[in-house]
């Protein structure tokens, strides 16, 4: 059997050891060993499009904020109806979009020197640069877009 004192002298050290932290947690403050990593990450959704600083180094244009529903795809090796969204810039490639069928989507953007937009099967809506007023976006043709250079594409806005 372990002698009295020595169970004492070791619940003692326990309860030194352990006193900043309950003197902490009772005043609602957090002990000074805790690291500011312990915080979980916010949870409030900015929609800021994901990949966006990797699109930029990549294909020289940003991708800002969207619903989630039109995204950025690799473009199809066939021309054609095919259900996207295609943004042609100056001596640049294409960029294409996808909504799925039946689905709104939404997205801001800076895409520079944009002279052609195609729209699939929704109706599209584009959005340039110093203009208050949209664009209609012809279904499945090729729409021009004002400018010697083209224009700053800042959002495209597609409806079933």
């Amino acid at each position: 059997m372990a002698k009295p004192f020595l169970v004492l002298a070791a619940a003692t050290a326990v309860l030194i050891a352990t006193l900043p932290t309950a003197a902490s947690a009772m005043a609602g403050t957090a002990p000074a060993t805790q690291a500011a990593d312990d915080e979980p990450p916010s949870l409030v959704e900015d929609y800021s499009y994901p990949g966006a600083d990797r699109i930029l180094a990549e294909q020289g244009f940003k991708l800002i904020t969207g619903d989630g529903h039109m995204l950025l795809v690799d473009c199809p090796s066939t021309p054609g109806n095919d259900g996207f969204i295609r943004v042609r810039r100056n001596l640049k490639p294409i960029a294409c979009f996808k909504v799925p069928a039946g689905q709104s989507g939404r997205l801001t953007m800076e895409i520079p020197e944009v002279t052609f937009i195609k729209g699939d099967d929704h109706t599209v809506k584009a959005t340039l640069a110093g203009q208050s007023t949209a664009i209609d976006i012809s279904k499945n043709e090729w729409t021009p877009i004002p400018g010697d250079k083209g224009s700053t594409l800042v959002t495209l806005v597609a409806t079933p």
